[in-house]
């Protein structure tokens, strides 16, 4: 699902809604800039970080080795101020309460309960035959390997999924994030980013913000 918005720079910017949601994917406390930890090169997947008064593409400024996907990336730098107050106005006048209206129903959680009843019974009858000593123990062992790992697959796969952030939660963290412009410590702004914005990525003057998604 993609959004247009108009705000005040001449760059172009679409805005997606995506699935996942971690409330911090991040330390807030180590930061130095609002949007550190954020943001991703739209050219060549590297993180994007903070210095020298810009947002930089790792594989640009070849700061850490580690960092560096494409060492010939040439992605383009973003002023810090001018990318957090494009970043600041969208999250100030979007519209949250319009996602609610998108949201899909939340998909119940597979039933495997009569396969894995299944899986016990054949586990039973491999060793019931095990010690009546006509399959060798090879066989049976593997077999029964096999069976558990099935079963441990679906008992993983029952598990419900971690919710996604609710309309409600997405309004406080807005609010929240709009009353701590203006005063509030870096820590506070960004664990308020942290619950409305899954990643940002950056491809010259194309700014796409992934929210997470209800």
């Amino acid at each position: 699902m993609a959004f247009s918005l108009s705000l005040r720079t001449t760059a172009h910017f679409n805005f997606r809604i995506v699935s996942s949601w971690s409330v911090f994917q991040f330390s807030t406390q180590s930061a130095s800039t609002l949007l550190s930890g954020f943001i991703y090169c739209g050219k060549c997947g590297a993180r994007f970080h903070g210095e020298h008064g810009n947002y930089s593409c790792y594989s640009r400024t070849k700061g850490d080795k580690k960092y560096i996907v494409d060492p010939n990336c040439k992605n383009k730098k973003w002023k810090i101020p001018d990318l957090d107050a494009v970043v600041t106005d969208y999250i100030c006048h979007f519209e949250f309460e319009s996602l609610e209206k998108e949201a899909v129903n939340d998909v119940p959680a597979p039933d495997y309960s009569k396969r894995i009843t299944e899986i016990d019974k054949q586990i039973g009858r491999m060793l019931d035959l095990y010690q009546l000593g006509s399959i060798p123990i090879d066989i049976i062992s593997k077999k029964v390997d096999d069976l558990y790992k099935e079963k441990e697959t679906l008992q993983t796969a029952e598990i419900p999924q971690q919710r996604h952030i609710s309309i409600e939660e997405l309004l406080q963290a807005r609010d929240k994030f709009i009353s701590v412009l203006n005063g509030g410590s870096l820590e506070e702004k960004r664990a308020c980013l942290s619950l409305l914005i899954k990643r940002i990525e950056i491809d010259d003057d194309k700014v796409n913000i992934i929210l997470n998604e209800l």
